[in-house]
C-alpha cells in the first residue's frame, strides 16, 4: 500500500503581493522543498520570503519524486535526509534515475562524513548542514546560478 504524502504549493497573485509592496520577477526560481518537519519547512518559507523564487514543498521523498514524475521542473532540490515513505538518499537515487540534472543540494542535522557519502553516491551536488540560513540560501543560489532578487 502506497501512502502519499502532502504536497504544499503556494502561488499569490501579483496583486496581492502588490497590496504589500512586493513584486514577484517574470523569471522567478523554481524550489523544491523536500521535508517532513514543519518547522524547518516554515524556516525555509522564511528565508525565503524577500527572495524572488517559487517555493513548493514535499513533506516526503515519495511525494518528490511522483511531482518530478509528473513533469514539474524545478531549478532547484533541497532534499532532507531522514523523511517516511521515502528517505532523502533514496529519492535523491530515484530523482537521477529519471535523467533530471536539476541540482540537489541535501540537507542533514547530521553532519557526519558517511552521510554527507551516501548523498554525493545517490547523485546529490552538495550537502549542507542544518541549520539552513540566509547566507547559506544564498550562497547556495549563487553557486548554482540563481537570481534571487
Amino acid at each position: 500500500m502506497a501512502l502519499g504524502g502532502a504536497r504544499f504549493r503556494y502561488i499569490i497573485s501579483s496583486n496581492t503581493l502588490g497590496r504589500f509592496g512586493l513584486a514577484m520577477g517574470e523569471g522567478a526560481k523554481r524550489i523544491l522543498l523536500v521535508e517532513d518537519t514543519e518547522v524547518n519547512r516554515v524556516v525555509v518559507r522564511r528565508l525565503v520570503r524577500e527572495l524572488n523564487v517559487s517555493l513548493e514543498e514535499a513533506e516526503n521523498g515519495q511525494a518528490a519524486v511522483d511531482l518530478i514524475r509528473g513533469g514539474r521542473t524545478y531549478d532547484l532540490i533541497l532534499m532532507d535526509k531522514e523523511m517516511p515513505v521515502v528517505d532523502g538518499h533514496e529519492a535523491t537515487r530515484q530523482i537521477r534515475s529519471l535523467g533530471v540534472t536539476t541540482p540537489i543540494v541535501a540537507l542533514s542535522g547530521d553532519s557526519l562524513e558517511s552521510d554527507r557519502d551516501l548523498f554525493l553516491q545517490a547523485g546529490a551536488d552538495e550537502f549542507q548542514p542544518k541549520p539552513l540560513t540566509r547566507d547559506k540560501l544564498i550562497n547556495i543560489f549563487s553557486r548554482y546560478g540563481l537570481d534571487y532578487d
